[in-house]
Formats: structure tokens, sequence, C-alpha cells
């Protein structure tokens, strides 16, 4: 997650707002679609890929979660 915090508000937006207009070109280079939340009610906002097939009680999967989520980090950033 890419999370856009900082003490204005008002400039998290701005951030936020100028990758989103980037939006296919960063989900592009990312590899897949990610999940671009504004949050208008909130300070912050946030950009996400979620890895849905494994969790914290998944223990015997805790490798192959480890692996996409070092994968989506690196992507990410």
């Amino acid at each position: 997650m890419y999370h856009i915090g900082r003490s204005d508000a008002e400039e998290n937006k701005r951030i936020f707002d100028a990758l989103h207009s980037r939006q296919a070109e960063i989900d592009a280079a990312f590899g897949e679609p990610l999940d671009w939340q504004r949050l208008d009610e909130r300070q912050a906002s946030r950009i996400r890929h979620v890895i849905a097939n494994g969790g914290l009680r998944d223990r015997e999967r805790w490798p192959e979660i480890q692996e996409q989520m070092i994968s989506a980090m690196v992507r990410l950033e």
C-alpha cells in the first residue's frame, strides 16, 4: 500500500490526483490494476494492492504469501 498522509489534506489530494492522472500507466507498470482510494472524507489517500488468497491464519501458505507481498512491494515502489 502506498499511503499519502502528509499533514496537509489538500496537498495529499493534489499528490493523489497527480498520480491518479497517470493511473493507466502506473497500473500497467505494476502489472495489474491497483485499488485507488482518494478517501475524500479523510486527510490521507492511498493506493493499494490486496493479496486475497491467504492471510495470517494460513500458516502453511506463509512462504507463498510472503513472496506475493514482496513482489507487490517491489512493483509498487
